[in-house]
């Protein structure tokens, strides 16, 4: 009797060890899932958000993904997936409506820089592809992974087997601009910012080279325009950051691409509230610097007059735009 209670008391102690000690032997990645998923309450994920200062649970949420970050990618990566798969999960099952009021919508950056920071495990890389993919996907955090997945993808092709830069490009618009029309992509400035870093590696220090390549193909107005607004900034960037001069064939194909901003973009960008018009905004910019005189005029004949200036304004640095509040 004596040796059936002393079993029964261990086989309890046991018991109540048992969580401590798995605690105890898992990574610290499987413990900070641990903390995360902790806070994915019913109350907590009930609560309605729609941007601004996030609740305390997800400051909290967003702080172990920091963390997540950090820890080796051999370890992170089953966590990244799991995190990521139930997110997917999770957001699907609410719908669009009801996740533009989820707090959910409030870590998909965070959770989008943690994948991107492990992203050379393959498994983690697939994840990424399925948020790039799915429709819930805030478009500041759908650039974000677009550069990644860009990258990878532009590295798969063998220098030798695109000698022209046709393959890449068609890659490149089919998978940052993709089939979304004009009046969608004048609000997702990020795939723009991605075209662009990515566009150059198909004739570095020549952006009419790289319009005429990306024009190869772009069969839509949205990737006519982003190749445009691709080549405009590249001469931005070479006549005002680098202070260059510009090439006879460079001003006439920058005549050309506001000609078609002018009859073409224009037009739908003036339809669109609150629409991000880069193209356009590249292209005053430049009409108003002293040398382009060209181009002022031909911006005056339309009924628009970009102030004028003698020396180069400051180009902030490239990249993706904050996300709006």
């Amino acid at each position: 009797m004596r040796l059936f209670r002393t079993c029964a008391t261990v086989v309890v102690l046991v018991c109540l060890l048992l969580p401590t000690v798995r605690l105890a032997g898992a990574t610290r990645a499987e413990q900070l899932y641990q903390e995360y998923e902790k806070l994915n309450t019913a109350e907590n994920l009930g609560k309605r958000f729609a941007g601004g200062k996030p609740y305390p649970f997800m400051e909290e949420q967003i702080k172990l993904l920091a963390e997540l970050e950090k820890q080796p990618t051999a370890r992170a990566a089953p966590v990244v997936v799991r995190i990521a798969d139930e997110y997917l999960a999770r957001i699907q099952a609410l719908g669009p409506v009801r996740f533009r009021r989820s707090p959910l919508q409030g870590l998909q950056i965070s959770l989008v820089s943690l994948m991107d920071k492990h992203a050379g495990s393959n498994i983690v890389f697939v994840q990424l592809e399925r948020i790039v993919q799915s429709p819930l996907t805030k478009e500041y955090a759908r650039g974000r992974a677009l550069g990644t997945v860009a990258r990878r993808r532009l590295a798969q092709v063998r220098p030798e087997d695109d000698p022209d830069g046709k393959k890449r490009a068609r890659l490149l618009l089919d998978l940052v601009i993709g089939d979304i029309p004009l009046s969608r992509l004048l609000h997702a400035p990020a795939r723009l910012y991605q075209l662009l870093t990515h566009a150059e590696t198909l004739s570095p220090k020549n952006p009419v080279g790289v319009r005429n390549t990306l024009t190869s193909a772009a069969d839509s107005v949205s990737k006519a325009y982003a190749t445009d607004h691709t080549f405009a900034a590249a001469i931005v960037r070479k006549q005002l950051s680098e202070k260059e001069t510009l090439s006879e064939e460079e001003n006439k194909v920058l005549l050309t691409v506001c000609d078609q901003w002018l009859k073409t973009y224009r037009p739908i960008a003036s339809r669109e509230k609150y629409a991000t018009d880069l193209l356009g905004q590249a292209l005053m910019l430049l009409g108003g610097y002293k040398p382009n005189k060209e181009l002022r005029e031909f911006l005056s004949k339309n009924g628009l007059r970009p102030k004028e200036y003698a020396e180069p304004p400051v180009i902030p640095p490239r990249g993706p735009p904050s996300p709006r509040k």
